[in-house]
């Protein structure tokens, strides 16, 4: 994958295993990070402005807060070209909603910590509203029932296996046994459905 001359910005609060990806891993391909230190709308805006981002990662209330900005109009934001919002669903009614007074295209994604971050993606060639899109390369996921609640047939928790999950919880049997399966995969405790594209 080759950027190119693109400055990336991202308006979330990262653990530490996603500064790597989102602070450092920009500037290789070329790209710019810039950085703020509190979220100010105003400021966000003028820093799209200033440095002609092009690339947002952010939450769903700052990215629903970037919509409804009244000021908007105010500000050169042609740069910008995709936004990534992540850390808790965007619906697919605001994420509609988002794109119809931004015209920007949202993706979604999904993970964990013990998921290395990222287990789905939306793809920037099939983006669907409201969902996280695909699984990255070589995740297995399965959806299964969840005790005491009453979900669709294709609702339920979703499970996944690969390289990139983790082997245990330091010092925590207990736990890496509670939450992975008799086929090894692990329990994220997040609920999904699944439509018939597989989104």
């Amino acid at each position: 994958m080759r950027f190119g001359p693109q400055v990336y910005r991202s308006g979330a609060l990262f653990p530490y295993l996603w500064i790597d990806r989102s602070c450092f891993v920009y500037c290789l391909y070329r790209g710019t990070t810039v950085v703020i230190p509190k979220f100010d709308i105003k400021n966000f805006y003028s820093c799209i402005q200033k440095y002609k981002i092009s690339f947002i990662h952010g939450v769903p209330p700052i990215v629903l807060a970037l919509a409804k900005y009244p000021d908007l109009k105010y500000y050169d934001i042609s740069s910008l070209r995709m936004i990534l919002s992540a850390a808790a669903p965007l619906g697919k009614e605001s994420s509609e909603e988002f794109h119809k007074i931004l015209k920007i295209p949202i993706k979604q994604g999904s993970g964990l910590t013990e998921t290395s971050l990222v287990i789905n993606l939306s793809s920037s060639d099939n983006i669907v509203a409201g969902s996280v899109g695909d699984l990255v390369p070589n995740v297995e996921a399965k959806i299964v029932p969840v005790k005491g609640l009453e979900l669709g047939p294709t609702e339920g928790e979703i499970c996944v296996r690969g390289p990139n999950i983790m082997k245990s919880y330091l010092n925590n049997d207990e736990a890496t046994k509670d939450s992975f399966d008799e086929a090894e995969f692990f329990h994220t405790g997040d609920i999904a459905r699944v439509d018939d594209n597989c989104n």
